[in-house]
């Protein structure tokens, strides 16, 4: 401890001031705070006063009821502070925090400031494609279209190409089963499948034999056996 000696009743020029304890400031000196050299030894004992606390708070805004909460900070003006890892959303993209004091603290601060201080995380719903594509039976798919569509929106497949002649259109298909987007992109496919007719051949008015033939092949007619006196 600091001690200060001299002659009764001279002045004291300047009091001690200790470093005070974290979150107080030193408040003077008990049981007074002496000018001049009292009579006897005596001791002085530091008083202390608690530093006033302020709160940074961290709402997540649309993620409030999807994620876990970012601790809010609390502290005396000019604590080092630091500034939260950014919240991860699924489905979205953090585009940073908003300060309910903008002309005061626009930014998270490095050091505690003299007030409350709220910041709200802004969000932007990720989007992702979803890519068409056509084939016409066993043959390599071709890019028909694009359609562009939100996280967590309900997924509804665009119109089928225009019908080609023979062939019947099977639909939109993807690798898996979805009913609203996720958060990646995916690949619709659609094929087209060759029509198939049946062929009957009968003779004098018996089924001779029938044969299936895809749209535009070449019918296999049967041999006719000859039968004498027709």
């Amino acid at each position: 401890a600091d001690a200060i000696t001299g002659e009764y009743g001279s002045a004291i020029a300047t009091l001690p001031t200790p470093d005070a304890p974290e979150g107080y400031r030193f408040a003077g000196w008990k049981p007074y705070n002496p000018t001049t050299i009292p009579a006897d030894n005596a001791d002085f004992v530091a008083q202390w006063s608690k530093l006033d606390e302020y709160v940074i708070s961290f709402d997540l805004g649309d993620a409030n009821e999807s994620i876990e909460a970012v601790p809010s900070i609390t502290g005396y003006k000019g604590m080092e502070i630091s500034k939260p890892a950014d919240p991860v959303w699924v489905g979205h993209t953090f585009l940073g925090w908003q300060s309910d004091k903008p002309e005061m603290m626009p930014e998270i601060p490095v050091t505690m400031p003299e007030f409350d201080v709220t910041f709200t995380a802004q969000w932007k719903t990720n989007t992702h494609t979803i890519t068409y594509y056509v084939k016409v039976d066993d043959s390599a798919p071709v890019k028909f279209d694009e359609q562009t569509v939100a996280f967590g929106e309900t997924i509804a497949f665009i119109d089928a190409p225009e019908q080609r002649e023979g062939y019947t259109f099977g639909g939109w298909t993807m690798e898996q089963t979805y009913t609203t987007m996720p958060d990646r992109d995916l690949t619709a496919t659609g094929t087209f499948t060759i029509n198939t007719h049946n062929v009957t051949f009968v003779v004098d008015g018996n089924v001779l034999s029938m044969v299936t033939v895809a749209y535009s092949k070449q019918i296999p007619y049967p041999a006719v056996e000859y039968k004498e006196g027709n």
